[in-house]
């Protein structure tokens, strides 16, 4: 029976999260699942974020921001929340905006070429 990434993930947040990396990934090469380490990673970082109060924020820009631009942005967000920036030039150019995985604001030219079309 294959355990998915979540169940590995809340299992590990709530053996002591901290504690345990070594013995979670013993486990997940036992089971053959070490395939699956980076989605446990990031399940738990997002159930860990989550339970402190904060939100998994994925931002993408078109094009690469300078260290002060990155600076302004992330001072936009609580500091509970986790932020990550990409750069994706398919967006064409502007920015996508992911919050917890749910909901998206996209206002990136392709987006709104999508929406047009």
């Amino acid at each position: 029976m294959s355990i998915s990434a979540h169940t590995y993930a809340r299992a590990y947040v709530e053996a002591g999260a901290e504690a345990q990396a070594g013995k979670l990934i013993a486990t997940l090469r036992k089971r053959g699942d070490l395939h699956k380490a980076a989605l446990v990673a990031d399940e738990v970082e997002r159930i860990i974020t989550k339970e402190r109060g904060g939100k998994m924020v994925k931002v993408e820009f078109a094009r690469a921001l300078g260290v002060a631009e990155r600076a302004k942005l992330l001072n936009e967000f609580g500091p509970k929340d986790r932020v990550t920036t990409t750069v994706n030039p398919s967006l064409i150019a502007g920015v996508r905006i992911e919050f917890d995985g749910e909901r998206e604001l996209d206002v990136s030219l392709a987006g709104k070429l999508k929406n047009i079309l």
